[in-house]
């Protein structure tokens, strides 16, 4: 089952076609657990994948805009979203950010 899956993640998440063979498998080590193990040899530098981030926001140790991430230093230039109260850099990071189209804020 667990195979299959991870086919069908290589599918979507890589964009392989259905038999194509990915450059690497899923596979358990009693050493080091569940991880990706290469079918091929792949090239320095070569992206294998790429992936969004299941969960992104703003670091422990400050505050960060959260459309694009850029630290905020002087907080007395930060932007509050009029809707959502949520903190970006600039304008433009408020009015492009995700949660716009979310009913809770229409900014």
């Amino acid at each position: 089952m667990e195979e299959l899956l991870f086919r069908e993640l290589a599918v979507l998440k890589l964009g392989l076609k259905r038999g194509a063979k990915p450059p690497f498998l899923l596979r358990y080590s009693e050493e080091s657990g569940r991880g990706l193990i290469a079918t091929r040899r792949i090239k320095t530098g070569e992206v294998i994948m790429e992936e969004t981030p299941a969960v992104w926001g703003p670091k422990a140790d400050g505050a960060c805009c959260l459309e694009c991430g850029l630290q905020l230093k002087d907080l007395s230039a930060v932007v509050f979203c009029n809707l959502c109260n949520l903190h970006f850099c600039s304008n433009p990071c408020c009015a492009s950010h995700p949660v716009k189209n979310a009913r809770r804020c229409k900014n």
